[in-house]
């Protein structure tokens, strides 16, 4: 593990005070943060107005996602929209001298015959970011996104390894553990092909089925406590360098003390694993 960083989400994206009542505690081990950017300039304006406050963390990025489609077609309407999110993305990237941001591949669901055509306009669009990331010097990471239980399962486990083949070089990768859950990914496979590109992982759990971002720690959920630990002693082995990214969503139950032990607990773990 490089560095283990709190998403936003679980703060409903922008409630820094939560944020920082969760970071502090942990500082003196070094926690990062992950940030978001939407396509919405005034949230954006809001994060940014936060920069004082949180320029001490190392800080990664969500990049625009909500009411951004990467699968859409050029000079289309939703092309431009993207493109444009994304630009107001990688000032934001800047300004807080981030290390990495991460890309969802698309966002829609879609009918089976459409399948190849929205992989090729993903896959062009994605080449179009990546172009534009290099200019701005942004890394970053591509995500795996989608559900085959709901018409959004645009790239399958072996189209998301080869998908790399097709982007720019400089395009790395983030495995989101939840969505391959629910995909029922084989997790070795998949980190093992692409460890040269991982520099980053989502990690939340599920029922399964559903795409909840619960801790990784909580029981009664698909990934067992003795799962987590082998899958943490996968990401060791095969990318000791990436990422550890804990991406819980907005609930009473996941307080910042939870998140906090939560933390504690990948830090211990990442200790002997």
């Amino acid at each position: 593990m490089n560095k283990l960083i709190v998403e936003t989400y679980f703060a409903s994206f922008e409630n820094y005070d939560m944020l920082l009542e969760t970071t502090q505690p942990l500082e003196d081990q070094g926690i990062g943060i992950e940030l978001h950017a939407f396509n919405d300039d005034a949230f954006n304006r809001r994060a940014l107005a936060q920069r004082n406050r949180l320029k001490k963390y190392y800080t990664t990025f969500h990049g625009p996602h909500m009411g951004v489609e990467l699968a859409s077609a050029p000079g289309s309407d939703g092309q431009k929209n993207a493109l444009h999110a994304w630009e107001e993305a990688f000032k934001l990237y800047r300004a807080f001298d981030a290390h990495s941001i991460v890309m969802h591949t698309h966002q829609l669901a879609f009918r089976p015959q459409e399948r190849k055509t929205l992989q090729k306009l993903s896959i062009d669009n994605m080449n179009i970011v990546l172009d534009m990331a290099k200019e701005a010097g942004a890394n970053v990471l591509v995500e795996n996104v989608g559900w085959h239980n709901r018409d959004s399962y645009l790239f399958n486990e072996d189209e998301f390894i080869h998908l790399f083949s097709q982007l720019r070089p400089w395009a790395k990768c983030l495995i989101d553990t939840g969505h391959a859950f629910i995909n029922r990914w084989d997790m070795e496979k998949v980190i093992s092909a692409l460890a040269d590109k991982i520099d980053g992982y989502h990690l939340h759990n599920n029922d399964g089925e559903s795409d909840i971002h619960r801790p990784m720690f909580e029981e009664g959920l698909f990934y067992t406590r003795e799962d987590t630990l082998r899958l943490l002693r996968i990401m060791n082995r095969y990318t000791p360098n990436a990422d550890w990214i804990l991406e819980y969503a907005p609930d009473p139950k996941t307080t910042p003390q939870v998140v906090i032990d939560e933390c504690r607990q990948f830090y211990s773990y990442a200790n002997i694993i």
